[in-house]
């Protein structure tokens, strides 16, 4: 059954005075206000999801009290969060305009995203792990360097030859072959001598 907002009901900080208006989308918008005294039109789905807990200043409260602001983790956290719900981001067209999301336990808190990930290692980012396409949650992501975050975008492809399956990128090391002149071969279907083939190297010519 599907949920709806409540008048007279508490969602996080927020109160609900009065309902507000519904969108061409049909999206419904309330009438709120915070504990804090701040009024605000908010999105019932982001008060139903936990999306949406204050005008801005739990956010504010959680900043100033972790005194972790400046750190890397605090750093990648924030990235997340922008490229994920930030509109304006530069990145938002990769992540949250294609539909990657990040679990509500990590949305509304740093401290738990901490608790979670721990302190990042130093030359790492986030990365999401097993699966580069999936959402930003404890089971899919890990502190990865830049080697296993190419090799993680790479892993979706696998080939099996003489029975034994591995990643197209272990492959493309095992032989000697570049990982795009590989993936070519395999994109034409080739059969197993043919992928392996080593790569003809250009013929320099001797006349200038």
């Amino acid at each position: 059954m599907r949920r709806s907002v409540s008048v007279n009901a508490r969602y996080g900080r927020w109160f609900v005075l009065s309902f507000s208006h519904k969108n061409v989308r049909g999206e419904l918008y309330w009438h709120c206000k915070c504990e804090c005294g701040t009024e605000k039109v908010v999105k019932g789905g982001c008060l139903l999801k936990g999306e949406s807990l204050s005008c801005g200043c739990y956010w504010h409260e959680q900043i100033t009290q972790h005194g972790m602001t400046n750190t890397p983790t605090f750093k990648s956290w924030d990235s997340m969060l922008q490229r994920c719900t930030n509109k304006n981001a530069p990145d938002y067209s990769r992540y949250g305009g294609v539909g990657v999301k990040i679990c509500s336990r990590w949305l509304t808190s740093f401290i738990n995203f901490y608790e979670d990930m721990g302190e990042r290692p130093k030359g790492t980012t986030i990365d999401r792990y097993p699966n580069p396409k999936g959402n930003y949650e404890p089971d899919n992501c890990r502190w990865g360097t830049q080697e296993q975050q190419s090799r993680n975008k790479k892993n979706s492809r696998w080939l099996i030859y003489k029975g034994e399956s591995k990643m197209l990128v272990d492959w493309a090391c095992e032989f000697g072959i570049p990982y795009d002149l590989l993936l070519r071969r395999a994109n034409r279907g080739l059969t197993e001598e043919q992928l392996f083939a080593p790569s003809r190297s250009r013929k320099v010519s001797r006349f200038k």
